[in-house]
């Protein structure tokens, strides 16, 4: 897969049998999760638990845990623990370290199974 969106890819998130999706979440090499989504994404459904986080920026926050799916592109969906916080979509190394990511000099990601 190849995305022209630095750094970006497109995504699909299964939780509590709701489909969601977006093309251009951020590949974060620095989020040692498997991926977060936007909190408004998750009203109504029924978290795990939550976990308190230290955010790039520096602030804490905390964010709801979910269980369920993530799917990269066409690839296979694989099991992922799922952060509700901010307002993006966010792929960890938890995710990434699955796959051959290669960030092609600031113009595009590849991944590779």
């Amino acid at each position: 897969m190849i995305s022209q969106q630095f750094p970006y890819l497109p995504v699909e998130v299964r939780l509590e049998g709701k489909v969601l999706r977006d093309d251009a979440a951020l590949v974060d090499t620095g989020f040692d999760g498997d991926i977060s989504i936007p909190a408004i994404e998750a009203v109504g459904m029924q978290p795990i638990g939550y976990e308190w986080l230290i955010l790039a920026t520096g602030r804490e926050d905390y964010a709801f845990v979910f269980d369920g799916e993530v799917q990269l592109g066409d690839f296979e969906a694989v099991p992922a623990k799922i952060l509700a916080v901010g307002d993006r979509y966010v792929i960890g190394t938890g995710i990434l370290s699955r796959y051959e990511v290669i960030l092609d000099h600031g113009r595009r990601v590849i991944v590779n199974p």
